[in-house]
């Protein structure tokens, strides 16, 4: 039609559909039917299109124009237009640009278009009920599709390659080569009935329809053939003879006419045939018709003529009758045969285009001989579009082979000749390793025996058989991977008969491969397990799932020893079970080891668990291996609730960030072992020593850790109280200068030495320590043992005293009062310590004294006695007042200590006698409950005794744990103060807080602990009985060189007025013996109160300061 079919970029209105290319000027078809591409520069002024300006190209802003013709066959079917909205001089490049671009484009149209086709007519092909056959110019099938198998019977591996004759009768072998002659000269065959045999030998009626293939370059090179099997039309052709005297009732068109073709007769089926030819009785037929009947008179033979007739065909079946001189035509509706014939026809020309565009390489190649006739070469003569890409060759047509390699193999050159020569396809698989690839070929000779061409089908397969190389090589390496291994390996069938031992295992049990397959390897197993094994892999065999068991096997020298089975079935891709595969491997050594393991492990736990210390065994990703029982008692679980758990999670955020650094480093590799206070998150604050050891593999690489952790916090506690005693003493011992205070070890060698026995006896600390004690005597003193006896006295007496004469380290005398005590340390005599003060100065004096007063006896003797008698009245006085202070806190102490002793006596006596009565009561009031029974009066009676009871006791406990505060000897005061006032508060529901600073890195001695223990109690109680408080705040702490104590409330206070000396108070006891209490450890109390406001008591005690051996 040459309509615009489609316009791009415009900004007007577009042209597609209404306009025809000839509206253009008339020259613009002639020029797409010639194939020229047409160049206008201005449409207005060029004389092929002024006189179409106006109307056509300034509407449609077409001013200049290129113009591609698109061609097919060598006809205009489509152009390709590009247009400008102004004057242009197009240049060659553009023009070159646009014609490319039509080039491209219409070759993408038609390769889409001949996909389409191979695709449609690969359709048609395959469903195609008739048979579809090709074959060569020598009648060698070469392709045959479902139809062909339907109709014939045979497959295409039975049939593609051999000769098209087996299909042919005997009697008529004589047709195909008249086919072929026809098909040679390019005629087609059409409609050609004859008799054909199929596989299991019966004959068939077929209608054949033969069309010559050609190649690229128009030449003829096979037939296809178009074979439809008429066996059943002409069964009812011969029906139709039969029924011929009915033809009233035939439902197809039935006519009887004349050696002239007058219509003699018709049926009523007939009626719209003669209709359309416009005849009736009498008249006579067409003219090729009458052609016909003609023709059947002349050869007394039957003839068919299709006929066409308002859009259907009949085919029309002239039957003579000579001697009654007429002929009676019989009519069937081919319409639709007819269709599919022109639809058959349509795919035969797709299936040559497909053939032309398969994927396998094709030529045509003459071989050339030598004059003793052995192949030496060939030439090609034609290929398909797909030779270059398989074979890799390029321009081959009409050149010889070695032009393109140095050598052909022998094998291509025999395989070829043998074709050429006898005309027996062949198919092989060959290497050319000039071109470095492999192929799969089919070769058929082409022409007659004279002929030397061969046509050669081919596959490069070079991948696939570098696949099947590596194949290859993969089962021969699994082959000697199988039978080198130091283990079983096993093979079965599905139904899981063994097939394959290899030689390990065959040596392993000292049995043949035939002895083992089947179900003969049984006989190995142990007789206790041997029915439990069989049924456990008939189990596996029989489920399809995978097979694993410790086997107890007999080995060759007749002891049985375990291996580890375990087998898999192999599944095909399809889901189809293949065989099993199986390995197994003696695991003898390895459970002995085992074994060897587990007790080995039970002794380690045996010897970790009494060993008194935190064992553990860590991972390299900081999980618990193994853990002793102490180390799960310490945090209050089980060995198995710690194993497997995280570092981080057993001890506490906390703890694990001062023990990562630690942690880190020994999975570094390194040895690591640290002191540190570590809170942790069951266990609580502790002093700990942990070491932990890297475990390293064979090559070095560190796999976890083993931990050891000692718990040191009562030593180290211990040790502090210790430093702290030994700080105060050597404070204590340092401020006194004008003492000489020293300690010796039992044998009597100086250890100790303060800066007053320095002053003293003249030695320097570091000259004195070590030496004994004996330089300090005169030779007199050490001649008589005086030394050793001083000890004894200290020993036997717990003290010894004495004043006498030592000597300096100048050697000068001087006078000395002394007094030495053991030491003792857990009831064991560790030493002596020893304080002395130089009397010499004095005892001169004395004795200067002495002499004047002799002297001036006589003449004073009157005012001496009488400043004598004064002198001794207030010394009197004085030592009385002094004794009367000594007797008052000596007997304030005897009066605490008895106050103690008493209050452990009676907290003893509660315990173990009322506790314990209490106890008792409660058992009998359990058990009087129970003898009650249903009597609801006695069984609510007896509850409220046990309730009552149960207070008692709590309170009898209470009051125990009151006057005898262990604590203080198991924790120390700050620990005990702590847990007196958590008790105190639950005791008697008062909200309770208590804080200590300063406290953790020195420890009062055991009376100052026990007196400001039992101030904090005393205030307490007082805030209990008299304060009425909601809230309590106890606070221990250090500042500077003393201890505070303080406990405030909020509760009602008092007036301090009604607490002055002389007025009579209850009130007042208390505060007066935490006072007193205070003075014992020369400490004071203070005592802050307003009614209304609440009640602070501040107690504030020295710390005694000792040097750096313990002493004062």
């Amino acid at each position: 039609t040459e309509t615009v079919h489609r316009d791009y970029a415009r900004d007007g209105e577009s042209v597609a559909g209404t306009h025809a290319v000839s509206e253009y000027s008339s020259i613009a078809s002639d020029a797409m039917r010639a194939g020229l591409t047409i160049v206008n520069q201005n449409s207005e002024t060029d004389p092929r299109t002024a006189d179409y300006f106006e109307k056509t190209y300034r509407p449609n802003r077409e001013i200049s124009y290129i113009t591609v013709p698109m061609l097919r066959g060598g006809k205009w079917v489509a152009s390709l237009w590009c247009s400008d909205d102004k004057p242009r001089v197009w240049t060659d490049v553009e023009v070159s640009l646009v014609e490319n671009i039509a080039e491209r484009t219409w070759a993408a149209v038609e390769r889409l278009r001949t996909e389409i086709t191979a695709s449609r007519l690969a359709a048609i092909v395959s469903s195609s009920d008739d048979a579809i056959i090709s074959k060569d110019l020598n009648g060698i099938i070469t392709s045959w599709n479902h139809g062909a198998e339907r109709v014939f019977g045979y497959t295409p591996g039975e049939v593609i390659g051999r000769s098209i004759t087996i299909l042919i009768p005997a009697d008529r072998l004589d047709e195909e080569p008249e086919i072929l002659g026809r098909i040679r000269k390019g005629e087609s065959i059409d409609h050609y009935e004859t008799v054909r045999r199929r596989k299991d030998g019966t004959l068939l009626d077929i209608s054949l329809t033969v069309s010559p293939i050609h190649n690229a370059q128009g030449e003829i090179i096979g037939a296809s053939k178009v074979a439809r099997d008429i066996t059943e039309q002409k069964r009812a052709e011969e029906q139709i003879k039969m029924i011929s005297r009915m033809p009233e009732e035939n439902p197809n068109p039935v006519m009887r006419v004349t050696r002239a073709g007058e219509i003699l007769y018709s049926n009523p089926a007939a009626k719209s045939v003669l209709q359309s030819w416009r005849r009736s009785y009498g008249e006579t037929l067409p003219a090729d018709f009458n052609a016909c009947v003609s023709r059947v008179f002349a050869r007394n033979t039957r003839e068919t003529l299709e006929i066409a007739f308002d859009d259907r065909f009949l085919s029309c079946n002239f039957a003579p009758v000579a001697e009654l001189g007429y002929v009676n035509v019989y009519a069937d509706d081919v319409t639709e045969r007819k269709n599919a014939e022109e639809a058959l026809r349509i795919s035969e020309e797709r299936y040559r285009t497909l053939f032309d565009s398969m994927d396998e390489g094709y030529c045509i190649i003459e071989m050339i001989f030598d004059d003793n006739e052995k192949p030496i070469d060939y030439r090609f003569i034609e290929i398909n579009p797909a030779f270059e890409q398989q074979s890799g060759l390029n321009d081959v047509v009409g050149r010889r082979m070695l032009e393109f390699v140095s050598e052909i193999e022998d094998h291509w050159l025999t395989n070829y000749g043998q074709v050429a020569v006898t005309g027996q396809p062949v198919r092989f698989t060959g290497e050319y390793k000039g071109l470095h690839r492999f192929f799969e070929v089919y070769a058929f000779r082409i022409g007659d025996s004279f002929s030397r061409r061969i046509a050669v089908l081919f596959t490069d397969i070079t991948s696939r058989k570098q696949a099947a190389d590596a194949l290859t090589i993969s089962e021969e390496r699994y082959r000697v991977l199988t039978e080198l291994s130091p283990q079983f390996v096993f093979m079965g069938t599905p139904e899981g008969a063994i097939t394959y031992v290899n030689q390990f295992g065959q040596d392993f049990l000292g049995k043949t491969l035939e002895e083992l397959t089947g179900d003969g390897w049984a006989g190995s197993l142990h007789p206790d397990h041997r029915e439990a094994e069989l049924k456990k892999w008939r189990t596996a065999t029989a489920t399809g799932t995978d097979y694993e068991s410790d086997l107890p096997l007999r080995y060759k020298d007749g002891t049985y020893r375990t291996v580890y089975a375990r087998a898999q079935p192999m599944i095909a891709e399809d889901g189809r079970f293949l065989y099993w595969i199986g390995t197994a491997l003696d695991i003898e050594d390895r459970k002995q080891a085992q074994e060897k393991l587990r007790a080995s492990e039970t002794q380690l736990r045996l010897v970790t668990d009494a060993i008194p210390a935190l064992v553990s065994y860590i991972d390299d990703k900081e999980i618990y291996r193994f853990v002793n029982r102490q180390y799960s008692d310490w945090f209050g679980k089980s060995p198995n609730d710690l194993i497997g758990k995280k570092m981080r999670d057993v001890v506490g955020a906390r703890a694990y960030a001062v023990i990562r650094p630690y942690l880190s480093e020994a999975l570094s590799g390194t040895e690591v072992s640290f002191d540190s206070w570590i809170n942790y998150k069951s266990a609580g604050q502790r002093f700990v020593h942990i070491s932990y050891v890297p475990d390293k593999s064979a090559d070095g690489r560190v796999v976890g850790l083993f931990g050891l952790v000692s718990d040191l916090s009562d030593l180290k506690r211990s040790e502090d109280l210790l430093r702290a005693s030994q700080e105060r003493m050597r404070l204590l011992t340092e401020s006194f200068t004008d003492y000489a205070i020293f300690s010796t070890d039992v044998e009597g060698l100086i250890e100790s030495w303060n800066p007053g026995a320095k002053t003293i006896f003249g030695y320097e600390e570091d000259e004195i320590i070590g030496k004994s004690s004996e330089i300090l005597f005169i030779p007199e003193d050490v001649a008589k043992n005086a030394p050793i006896k001083e000890r004894r006295k200290a020993r036997d007496n717990g003290r010894s005293s004495d004043e006498r004469w030592h000597v300096r380290k100048d050697g000068s005398r001087f006078f000395a009062s002394g007094v030495m005590v053991p030491l003792y340390v857990a009831g064991i005599l560790r030493g002596y310590a020893k304080i002395a003060s130089d009397l010499t100065e004095r005892k001169r004096n004395a004795e200067a004294l002495q002499r004047a007063h002799d002297e001036m006896e006589f003449r004073v003797l009157e005012r001496t006695r009488e400043l004598g008698e004064a002198n001794a009245a207030l010394i009197a006085e004085i030592n009385e007042r002094k004794a009367a202070e000594e007797q008052k806190i000596d007997l304030l102490k005897r009066l605490v200590t008895t106050q103690e002793d008493e209050r452990r006596r009676i907290a003893r006596d509660i315990h173990d006698q009322l506790g314990q009565r209490l106890t008792a009561l409660r058992l009998k009031i359990a058990s009087l409950r129970e003898l009650v029974g249903k009597d609801k009066e006695l069984e609510a009676r007896t509850t409220r005794l046990q309730e009552i009871a149960e207070l008692l006791d709590s309170e009898v406990s209470f009051l125990a744990w009151q006057l005898r505060p262990s604590a203080i000897e198991e924790f120390g005061l700050v620990d005990a103060i702590r847990a007196f006032v958590h008790e105190w508060s639950r005791h008697y529901g008062i909200e309770a807080e208590f804080q200590s600073a300063g406290m953790a890195r020195f420890q009062l001695d055991k009376d100052a602990d026990t007196h400001l223990y039992r101030i904090a109690q005393e205030a307490l109680n007082n805030i209990v009985k008299h304060a009425n408080a909601s809230k309590v705040n106890v606070i221990v702490e250090r500042t500077g060189d003393d201890v505070i104590l303080i406990v405030e409330d909020n509760g009602v206070g008092f007036d301090r007025d009604a607490l002055k000396p002389g007025r009579k108070s209850g009130n007042g006891l208390g505060l007066t013996g935490m006072g007193e209490r205070a003075s014992l450890i020369n400490g004071d109390t203070e005592i802050e109160s307003t009614p209304g406001r609440g009640t602070t008591v501040f107690v504030r005690v020295p710390i005694q300061k000792t040097d750096r051996n313990g002493n004062l």
